[in-house]
């Protein structure tokens, strides 16, 4: 596949990983670790704050795990820089920098701040909502119980949860073992400890295709199951036939575990390719034929998850990104009609309803026999055979279908063919045989049983 031009250089809005940043006034330092997460490195990045590091951590309760995120990627900090006279501070006097970014700058709450004061035309910055303890990215909030399935370097799951501000309803899985994906992709191991921190869980050699029986998962329901850009492997060429067929297998198999792991209004949203061969998956139909039915499809545009970065995942170049292209999300939600609809039905494509169904067993018409039983037998009407003898009978019964009034049911098609089958005297019953009385019956008086259930032999 087709890589990208310039794999090494990231970019988060107006800013790139080729960049030396500066920024100033940081309060919890959450924008920055924002930065670094997206580039997977903060070497380029030194953040600053007007407060001293004993003081931040009595005013945030996230700056110290900021910190930690900065310091892990490899970023600079210093503390007790003033805007207004860091040009002489002795760490930066002699620093040039590409972008210098101060975030909302503000002197101070020392007077009362009139409602809709506007300076120099630019209306002042409303603030978050009154009730911002729910977060939302995309289709994503804080509320949802959120499972992210087939994970390469968990950027997306970090992308989540550096949004939210926390990961505790967020299970992160992976096909790879821990171990396999440190070692495919070199900023997994600082985006996992930082997941880790945020309260995430994190699964690692989770099968798709089987994940509804994982021991971890198998008791669990969830508001919003991601699987992004599915693959089942670089085998083939994406055109060729069986390649496409393992691709479905795949997505199928996804689609019928995913059903079974959703709350009532739950969604399953799959970000994939729209173009040629990838729109051959026909995704929309796989999932149909689990019940599930398409209420959304919305263009995918990465940049709406700052700092994830899709991957190859497999090969030499498996921490390398793919070319996106068109791509799309589709959201799926439970068909609750669909699940009283034959499953042979589901997999059927709409143009094909003279599929060949199973018929039942043919009708076996048999006569009544018009004298009285003086016993029950297992039979609704009596038999109608030709001079047969216990002692000197044919190898095989022939029926007398000459009187035939009424068919019988599928128990007594069961009996009828047992019959035609016998050919010996070792061969009426098993050895032990148990009549309409409940008695049992040795194979020795077999002989003597068969014309008291049967009269009319």
């Amino acid at each position: 596949m087709e890589e990208l031009s310039n794999d090494s250089q990231k970019k988060i809005k107006h800013y790139s990983s080729s960049h030396t940043i500066l920024l100033v006034g940081e309060g919890d330092f959450s924008f920055s670790a924002c930065l670094a997460v997206a580039f997977a490195n903060a070497s380029n990045i030194l953040a600053t704050s007007l407060d001293s590091k004993e003081s931040l951590l009595r005013k945030y309760t996230r700056v110290s795990r900021n910190l930690e995120i900065l310091e892990l990627a490899g970023g600079r900090v210093v503390h007790e820089v003033d805007a207004t006279t860091m040009s002489q501070h002795p760490l930066l006097y002699d620093k040039s920098f590409d972008r210098i970014v101060f975030n909302f700058p503000h002197a101070g709450f020392h007077f009362k701040e009139h409602d809709n004061v506007q300076i120099d035309g630019r209306q002042l910055f409303p603030g978050p909502p009154a009730d911002s303890r729910e977060k939302w990215l995309k289709y994503y909030s804080s509320y949802h119980e959120i499972l992210l399935v087939g994970e390469g370097d968990f950027s997306f799951s970090l992308s989540l949860a550096m949004s939210f501000g926390s990961a505790s309803n967020i299970v992160a899985t992976s096909l790879d073992s821990y171990l396999d994906v440190v070692t495919k992709y070199k900023n997994a191991r600082l985006n996992l400890r930082i997941l880790k921190g945020f309260g995430a869980s994190v699964l690692h050699g989770v099968d798709a295709t089987k994940m509804k029986l994982h021991i971890d998962l198998h008791m669990r329901k969830f508001d919003r199951i991601i699987f992004n850009f599915p693959h089942a492997g670089f085998f083939w060429r994406e055109d060729n036939l069986l390649m496409i067929r393992m691709h479905k297998s795949l997505v199928h198999e996804f689609f019928e575990n995913a059903s079974q792991m959703l709350r009532v209004d739950g969604e399953i949203h799959v970000n994939h390719k729209t173009k040629p061969p990838f729109s051959d998956w026909n995704v929309g139909q796989l999932a149909q034929q689990n019940s599930l039915e398409l209420i959304g499809c919305a263009d995918f545009n990465i940049l709406d998850y700052p700092g994830y970065n899709n991957k190859r995942g497999q090969g030499k170049r498996c921490d390398r990104p793919f070319v996106l292209g068109e791509c799309s999300t589709y959201k799926f939600s439970i068909n609750h009609s669909a699940k009283t609809t034959p499953r042979f039905l589901l997999h059927m494509n709409n143009n094909a309803l003279d599929v060949q169904r199973n018929l039942p067993f043919p009708e076996i018409p048999i006569s009544n026999h018009c004298c009285h039983h003086p016993y029950p037998t297992p039979f609704e009407s009596g038999y109608s055979h030709r001079n047969i003898s216990m002692q000197n009978h044919p190898t095989r019964f022939e029926l007398d279908y000459s009187c035939v009034t009424h068919s019988v049911n599928a128990h007594s098609r069961f009996m009828t063919g047992m019959l035609e089958r016998m050919s010996n005297d070792d061969v009426y019953w098993s050895s032990n045989l148990r009549s309409n009385y409940g008695e049992k019956i040795q194979r020795s008086e077999a002989r003597r049983t068969m014309p008291r259930l049967f009269p009319h032999w």
